[in-house]
C-alpha cells in the first residue's frame, strides 16, 4: 500500500508507530490523497523542521500534520510567531512537542500568544514552546481551576505565574496531587511557597516513587548523624543514578533500611518520613 510505504520509508516510522497513527484516525490518515495532501504536507514540514526525525516526532504528536491544511493553518501562525520574535529552534520545538496548539482552528492561538506576553514568557526562551503549548491545550476553566487550587493552598497569583514560567507542566498536575505534595513539603520539610515557586518541577515528581522514598532515606541518614543538612530541592531533582550513588549505595551495608526504604517505601517495614 503506497501510503503505508510512504510512512515507513519517507517518515521512517516503525510498523508499531504506523499502526498507532492509523488507528488514531483511520479515515483521515488513509482517506486523503498521498499525492495532493500527504506528500505536500511532508515536504512543507521537512523544510520547516529541517529533518525527517523532527517531522516524525511532530506527526506522531498530531495526525493533523499529515492530512490537515498545513499551508493554510500552520504556516500563517508560524509567521506570526516569527514576527513576534520566536527563534527557529523555538518554533521547531513547539511544532514537534505541541503541534495541536498550532493546527487546531480552535486552539486558542491568539489567546495563548497574548497570555505569553502578559505572563512575560519571552518568545526566544527555551520554555516558550512548553508554556505556549500547555496553555493552548488547557481549557480556560481548567486553567482557572488549577490557579484556584494553588491560591487555596496559600500561594499568591504572582508565585503561581513564576512557577508556570519556570516549569509550565506544574499547571498540568492534578489538583489532588499538587495538594498532596505541597502539604508534605510545607509540613514535613518546612518549605515556603516562594521556595517551591522557584523550583516548581518538584510538583511534577511522583510522591510515592520519588519524593517520599528520598526523604525517607535522608531522614534515616540524619537519624544516624550522617546527613546533617536540611533537605533541599536539589536532593529531589538529582538524577536517580547519582542520588543512589551518593545516599544509598555507600550506606546500604551499614544501614540496610536505607536500601529497603529507597526500593519500596510503600512495602517497606521502615517507618516513612515523619
Amino acid at each position: 500500500m503506497p501510503k503505508i510505504e510512504f510512512f515507513r520509508r519517507e517518515l521512517g516510522l516503525t510498523d508499531a508507530e504506523i499502526r498507532r497513527l492509523v488507528l488514531a484516525n483511520p479515515y483521515r490518515v488513509l482517506g486523503y490523497s498521498l499525492k495532493r495532501c500527504i506528500r505536500p504536507n511532508y515536504l512543507i514540514l521537512r523544510d520547516l523542521l529541517g529533518s525527517d526525525k523532527n517531522v516524525t516526532a511532530a506527526v506522531l504528536q498530531s495526525t493533523d500534520l499529515i492530512h490537515g491544511d498545513v499551508r493554510g493553518i500552520l504556516l500563517p501562525k508560524i509567521k506570526i510567531l516569527q514576527d513576534y520574535g520566536a527563534t527557529n529552534d523555538v518554533i521547531v520545538k513547539l511544532v514537534t512537542t505541541h503541534p495541536r496548539a498550532l493546527m487546531h482552528r480552535a486552539s486558542r492561538f491568539e489567546e495563548s500568544l497574548a497570555a505569553m506576553k502578559e505572563l512575560g514568557v519571552r518568545p526566544s526562551s527555551g520554555m516558550f514552546p512548553y508554556s505556549f503549548g500547555l496553555f493552548a491545550r488547557l481549557h480556560p476553566r481548567k486553567w482557572k481551576g488549577r490557579m484556584d487550587n494553588f491560591l487555596s493552598l496559600g500561594w499568591t497569583k504572582e508565585q503561581v505565574i513564576e512557577a508556570f514560567v519556570r516549569h509550565p507542566y506544574c499547571m498540568s498536575v492534578s489538583n489532588d496531587k499538587v495538594k498532596l505534595i505541597w502539604q508534605f513539603l510545607a509540613k514535613k520539610l518546612r518549605w515556603t511557597t516562594d521556595y517551591v515557586a522557584r523550583s516548581p518541577m518538584v510538583l511534577s515528581f511522583s510522591y510515592d516513587k520519588r519524593i517520599l522514598p528520598r526523604c525517607t532515606v535522608l531522614n534515616l541518614l540524619a537519624s544516624r548523624g550522617i546527613f546533617n543538612r536540611d533537605i533541599k530541592t536539589s536532593h529531589l531533582v538529582l538524577g536517580e543514578k547519582k542520588f543512589k550513588e551518593k545516599y544509598v549505595t555507600p550506606y546500604q551495608d551499614e544501614i540496610p533500611e536505607v536500601l529497603e526504604a529507597y526500593s519500596s517505601v510503600a512495602e517497606s517495614r521502615v517507618p516513612v518520613y515523619k
